[in-house]
Order: C-alpha cells, then sequence, then structure tokens
C-alpha cells in the first residue's frame, strides 16, 4: 500500500515491480498474499482488471486421503515414547 500510495502515476506498475523483486528475497506465499490484499484493498488495484483467482485454482492439486491407522491386535506390545 505505501508503495501504491508513494507512486500515485502508476500505483499498479510499481506495485508488481516490487513484489517481483521481494520474490527473490522473501517467501514466495508472502509476497502472493500481499498482492491479493493488495488487489482487494487498494482503489487503484479495485478498479484494475487484475483478478485474484479462485481458492480451488490457488489451493493446488488435492491431497490424498492418509490410510487409517490400524489398532494392534491383541497380545502385540506397544511402546509409547
Amino acid at each position: 500500500m505505501k508503495t501504491a500510495n508513494a507512486n500515485p502515476d502508476n500505483p499498479i506498475e510499481k506495485v508488481l515491480e516490487v513484489a517481483e523483486k521481494k520474490t527473490e528475497t522473501e517467501d514466495h506465499e508472502l509476497v502472493r498474499w500481499s498482492l491479493m490484499k493488495f488487489i482487494t484493498f487498494h482503489p487503484e488495484a479495485r478498479k484494475s482488471k487484475l483478478r485474484i483467482p479462485p481458492l480451488i485454482k490457488r489451493a493446488g492439486p488435492p491431497k490424498t486421503k492418509k490410510s487409517p491407522v490400524q489398532p494392534p491386535t491383541t497380545g502385540e506390545n506397544i511402546e509409547l515414547k
């Protein structure tokens, strides 16, 4: 938001430029989250045609279900740590 407000001539371009640089040193997911927040709340970004993909597309492939844990059969010793 600070970057966009400091560059009223072309706030979106400047924010995207800074975000690109930040991905080299910062966590990609944090930068991505920050961009989504910017697109959602900044007035210039809301007026633009920037869109956030649906959650189902951002989440990636679904995780496979883990097989249920089988209880031990009677007579087995279980060592708990």
